[in-house]
């Protein structure tokens, strides 16, 4: 594949802090065997997580190529593009089965942490907050490859990526560093589309402990609350349900699949099994509401799992 190299650089903005309870504005975002040993997934209020994370419809392991695997992106109902930290290629897997159909290389080696898909357009997030733009990334004749050097840097160790409701922005999670001001929290940064350019003003923030506060008591366990201790809170994968709305939010140091409302509220907490997904770094929904969870290797083979929607 041959590709056009641009670059683009991110003028700094003035920066504003703004600690919101979590993810408050997460409203302008949109975006597979039983196995056992799975911890039940707690009800933290009146609503259910949606998936029998015990029993995904399908555990596909993927090839060494994929040990590595760290995004997700729905394509359609039938496709699902993934990449991995080590190398620069977009790999197409089957849905129905998680096989490898196609594979496009768009950069050498670096550590890309996230993929999205926006129409005929692919993004990839690199940890240090680089975003490579691959145009017409399907056409080995007309594949464009744009990079937006932002200001972000590898001490915000970004991993997440997500696009606005609206598709006129992504959406940038870091999984350490906040931001000026914003110590013990986690945040999101906006890259609008149009312009190209990252905001300083943090779109969201994470704060651990107004979260945990938020929680009624009795309804989570002191065990799960824990999960939300922002020394292992670090999203490495976000998704929005196409159904619900609601916000998921992988994290791989705690192992945690974290589910919340519009306004922030805490809907689910489940703690991932170990021997199934060891590192769960990547996060897609199909239209439908199906729930794809990849997993770097750990010991084995990178696996990509699939979850049926079962609304109560």
């Amino acid at each position: 594949m041959n590709f056009t190299v641009n670059k683009s650089n991110v003028s700094p903005t003035r920066f504003f802090s703004a600690a919101l309870l979590f993810f408050a504005l997460f409203g302008t975002i949109t975006s597979g065997a039983q196995c056992q040993g799975v911890e039940p997934a707690p009800v933290t209020s009146s609503h259910e997580i949606p998936y029998m994370l015990d029993q995904p419809s399908f555990v596909a392991e993927l090839p060494k190529a994929l040990d590595e695997i760290s995004g997700l992106t729905a394509l359609d109902s039938s496709r699902i593009a993934a990449v991995q930290d080590e190398d620069g290629v977009v790999f197409i897997l089957d849905a129905a089965s998680g096989r490898v159909v196609d594979r496009q290389r768009f950069r050498g080696g670096g550590d890309y942490e996230a993929i999205e898909a926006v129409q005929n357009v692919v993004f990839v997030l690199r940890s240090d907050g680089t975003i490579f733009e691959i145009r017409n990334w399907q056409d080995d004749e007309n594949a464009d490859l744009i990079v937006h050097d932002t200001w972000l840097s590898s001490r915000y160790d970004t991993e997440g990526l997500a696009v606005t409701a609206d598709s006129t922005g992504l959406l940038v999670a870091c999984k350490e560093y906040a931001g000026k001001g914003l110590k013990g929290m986690r945040a999101v940064y906006r890259f609008s589309l149009a312009s190209s350019t990252l905001s300083r003003d943090p779109a969201l923030v994470f704060d651990a402990q107004a979260a945990e506060a938020a929680i009624p008591e009795g309804v989570v366990s002191r065990s799960m609350r824990r999960l939300l201790d922002i020394r292992r809170f670090k999203p490495s994968g976000i998704a929005i349900h196409p159904l619900s709305g609601h916000v998921y939010v992988l994290s791989s140091v705690s192992r945690s699949l974290t589910i919340f409302d519009m306004d922030g509220n805490v809907l689910g907490i489940a703690r991932l099994d170990k021997d199934l997904l060891p590192q769960p770094e990547g996060i897609t929904f199909l239209a439908n509401g199906d729930l794809f969870v990849a997993s770097e290797s750990g010991r084995g083979r990178g696996r990509l799992l699939r979850y049926s929607y079962t609304p109560s």
